[in-house]
């Protein structure tokens, strides 16, 4: 999937907003495996632990320039909440 959006970086001693492309991947949460209980699959003990749903960022590039862009921990979450918002917003939309 792809987001286009902006950060702002402190170039110098100023702020400039940069647009970008960001490539992301969803993972949805997954059921792990259980054992069956009394013949019933599926209602016994936990063979596989649970997988969580998430999001995964594949590449950030500057949209102008098409160069890739190192985010820093804080631009990170930033574009992962951007990235779960536009999930959310495809998901009300159906």
């Amino acid at each position: 999937m792809e987001l286009f959006t902006e950060i702002e970086r402190l170039v110098g001693e100023e702020y400039v907003i940069i647009p970008v492309t960001v490539q992301f991947i969803y993972h949805r949460a997954v059921k792990g495996a259980r054992d069956s209980l009394w013949g019933k699959r599926g209602a016994g003990a936990l063979l596989e632990p649970d997988e969580p749903e998430e999001v995964v960022i594949e590449a950030v590039y500057d949209s102008n320039t098409k160069e890739d862009i190192t985010l820093t921990k804080a631009e990170e979450r930033w574009v992962l909440a951007r990235c779960w918002k536009k999930l959310d917003d495809m998901a009300s939309d159906i």
